[in-house]
């Protein structure tokens, strides 16, 4: 997915899965919303862009925009135009 999506599509492409979809038990490690990144694809050598590294563990905080999409099912989208730059959210990592 990673591949094809940043041949065309995106600058930056990143796979998190809930830790409960990776656990085989399905009851997750470290809390309910806890994702785990999986994978991740950059146009830019060595995906500088991204905060993590593959297998490293995060949580949104609680009102932040991704919580919500997550909870409501709805898509954030935010246009950018111009000479504008993205703004990642701030995450709070954790190593496992």
């Amino acid at each position: 997915m990673t591949e094809v999506c940043t041949e065309d599509f995106a600058d930056l492409v990143t796979v998190d899965l809930f830790d409960s979809a990776l656990d085989e038990t399905g009851m997750g490690s470290a809390g309910a919303l806890t994702q785990r990144r999986v994978a991740q694809r950059s146009v830019l050598d060595g995906c500088p862009e991204s905060l993590l590294r593959i297998d490293e563990a995060h949580s949104y905080p609680d009102e932040s925009e991704p919580v919500r999409a997550l909870a409501t099912g709805q898509p954030v989208l935010h246009h950018i135009a111009g000479t504008e730059m993205w703004a990642a959210w701030s995450l709070r990592s954790s190593r496992t």
